[in-house]
């Protein structure tokens, strides 16, 4: 069938849902019948019902793919989370096209060596995707090549990338916040240039 966001839905229209479709719907990453839930702060999601694939993630990670994946459709790309590929040997956070174009988002909440960042990156540039990485600590960008981005909360809550050395169209010296929705918004319409 087709897929779901619970983004798409107002308050009211997500009530609804999930008065009427328990158990009826399935996690993308594993099959797992999808429960839909509200959080203690308001955001709608599907989690995994018991005995699922066993993913565990970090709240703060699927928050980010949550932001990614409402940015990604609010901008006109189908996108999805955990999504395969050549037979499961790697596994996007969030995959993403539009009109030829095939991005990735990556994650990445826990430590990472540059080694690893490196390996993992370069089997997205071998499938012709672009990828993304939103690195919680310093990432290795400037010399590995990587589009990666630290990325942090602030006191209010919300999730902000720090972007030295590349705000919109032109290089800067200190660094700049900005919003994960926006900053996503303006990775996948090409707004960002090394």
């Amino acid at each position: 069938g087709d897929a779901v966001y619970s983004f798409t839905m107002d308050d009211h229209q997500w009530k609804e849902f999930k008065s009427k479709h328990k158990q009826q719907y399935k996690m993308s990453c594993c099959d797992a019948v999808a429960i839909p839930k509200t959080s203690k702060y308001g955001t709608q999601f599907f989690a995994h019902k018991a005995n699922g694939c066993g993913a565990s993630e970090s709240i703060q990670h699927q928050f980010i793919k949550y932001i990614a994946l409402r940015a990604l459709h609010g901008n006109g790309w189908k996108a999805d989370t955990e999504v395969r590929f050549n037979g499961g040997e790697f596994i996007a956070d969030v995959y993403a096209e539009k009109d030829g174009k095939r991005l990735a988002i990556e994650a990445q909440w826990s430590r990472i060596t540059k080694d690893e960042l490196h390996r993992r990156h370069s089997r997205y540039k071998d499938n012709n995707i672009q990828c993304v990485w939103l690195c919680k600590d310093k990432p290795y960008t400037w010399d590995v090549g990587i589009p990666a981005f630290n990325i942090r909360f602030n006191k209010d809550g919300q999730l902000q990338v720090i972007t030295l050395g590349i705000r919109g169209d032109y290089k800067q010296e200190e660094p700049y916040l900005l919003d994960l929705y926006k900053f996503i918004s303006m990775a996948c319409n090409g707004k960002l240039k090394n």
